[in-house]
């Protein structure tokens, strides 16, 4: 079942995108630096799913693009997740709009009812930017610890996260 509903939420996420960009309404984009705000539907793997919003700034050095993010997300039973996150990431520009794509690593703190734990993680994800200064973005996440130690068996956020923002 989470996994037919991460479908239709990627289908649901980027129809729109799509529409706009056919339009034209995408015209080049925001300048390399810019910072992100974003919002949408986190799979948190055994805590859950939930909303999810965040903060990040795409920046270019070493040659390179580069996307540092802060998110939150919210879970079942009150379960709360923050990533810290660092990825690479590489566009790939068409007539219309921009795609890109990308990889990188994260640390995740977890508050599952009073008990907090922190783990390391890897994420891969795709984008779209559109209408000049807007995104959707869909990621894995792939964290490596149990941020829900007083569970019995492991609770980890491994998961999907789909979201749509702005830059500035």
């Amino acid at each position: 079942m989470r996994a037919l509903t991460a479908v239709v939420g990627v289908v649901l996420l980027l129809t729109p995108c799509l529409a706009f960009a056919q339009f034209g309404w995408y015209e080049g984009g925001k300048a390399e630096d810019t910072w992100g705000v974003k919002v949408g539907w986190a799979d948190l793997g055994d805590l859950g799913s939930g909303l999810t919003a965040g903060v990040d700034y795409k920046i270019s050095a070493w040659n390179q693009n580069w996307l540092l993010g802060l998110d939150w997300a919210q879970g079942d039973n009150d379960a709360t997740v923050w990533d810290l996150n660092f990825n690479w990431v590489q566009d790939v520009k068409s007539d219309a709009y921009k795609w890109y794509y990308g990889g990188g690593i994260g640390l995740y703190y977890g508050d599952v009812q009073g008990e907090n734990k922190t783990s390391f993680g890897a994420q891969l994800l795709a984008g779209m930017d559109f209408a000049q200064s807007w995104f959707a973005e869909i990621r894995y996440v792939l964290a490596t610890g149990d941020l829900d130690g007083f569970t019995p068996g492991d609770q980890n956020v491994d998961g999907i996260r789909l979201t749509v923002g702005k830059r500035f």
